[in-house]
C-alpha cells in the first residue's frame, strides 16, 4: 500500500519491485519520491496515464516497461515526460499513430521501440526524437521507401541484424541506399555494392 511504499522510497540503495503487475498512482507517487540510485518496475504489465505520471517525476527511474503490450495515448504522453536514462517499450509490436506523435516529444536517455511493421510514417514521427534508435532486431523486411527514410536518420547505426532476405523486388535498390550511406567517400556506388555482395557470398 501507499504506506509501504513511502518506507521504501527512504532506501538508499537500489529498490526492485519487479514482481509487481500493477500499482496505482497514489503508490507510483509514494516511489517518485525515492531519492536512491535506480527504481526498477520491470514487471509492470498495465499502466494508467495518472501512474504513468507520477512514475515519470523520479529521475532514478529506469524506464523499464518491457512487459507493456498496450499503450494509449493519454498513457504515452505521460511516459513522454520521463527525463531519465531510458524509456524501454520493447514490448509494445503495436502503436497508434497518435501514441508513436507523443512518444516523438521523449527527451530521456534513450528510447526503445520494437514496433512493427517499419514504416516511412513511423519512422518520419519518431525521426525529431534523438532518443530513439530505430530497432530492427525483430525486423525480416525493408521496403525501399523505408531504407531511404533510415538513412537520412543520423541516430541510425546502420544495424539490420533481423533482415533474413534480400530477395524482394526493392532488394537492388534497398542496396543502393545503404551503400550510399556507408560507402567510402568517392565510391561508385555499383561497384562498391558488387564487390560487397561478393564478400558477402563467399563469406
Amino acid at each position: 500500500d501507499v504506506a509501504v511504499a513511502r518506507v521504501l522510497a527512504t532506501m538508499p540503495g537500489p529498490l526492485a519491485l519487479n514482481g509487481l503487475k500493477n500499482i496505482s498512482a497514489e503508490v507510483a507517487g509514494a516511489l517518485a519520491e525515492y531519492k536512491g540510485p535506480v527504481l526498477s518496475l520491470a514487471g509492470l504489465a498495465a499502466l494508467t496515464p495518472e501512474t504513468a505520471a507520477a512514475l515519470a517525476t523520479c529521475p532514478t527511474w529506469d524506464g523499464n516497461l518491457a512487459n507493456l503490450t498496450a499503450l494509449p495515448v493519454e498513457t504515452a504522453r505521460a511516459l513522454a515526460g520521463h527525463r531519465g536514462p531510458q524509456l524501454v517499450l520493447a514490448g509494445l509490436t503495436r502503436l497508434t499513430p497518435d501514441a508513436v506523435e507523443a512518444l516523438a516529444a521523449y527527451r530521456g536517455g534513450r528510447l526503445y521501440l520494437r514496433v512493427q511493421p517499419l514504416t516511412p510514417e513511423l519512422i518520419g514521427t519518431l525521426a525529431p526524437c534523438r532518443a530513439w534508435q530505430p530497432a530492427t532486431e525483430t525486423l525480416a523486411t525493408l521496403t525501399a521507401d523505408a531504407a531511404r527514410v533510415l538513412a537520412g536518420l543520423p541516430q541510425w547505426n546502420g544495424d539490420l541484424r533481423g533482415v533474413v532476405a534480400i530477395d524482394s523486388p526493392d532488394a537492388v535498390e534497398i542496396g543502393r541506399i545503404l551503400a550510399r550511406l556507408f560507402a567510402p567517400p568517392g565510391a561508385h556506388i555499383d561497384r562498391y555494392l558488387a564487390d560487397l555482395t561478393v564478400a558477402v557470398e563467399k563469406s
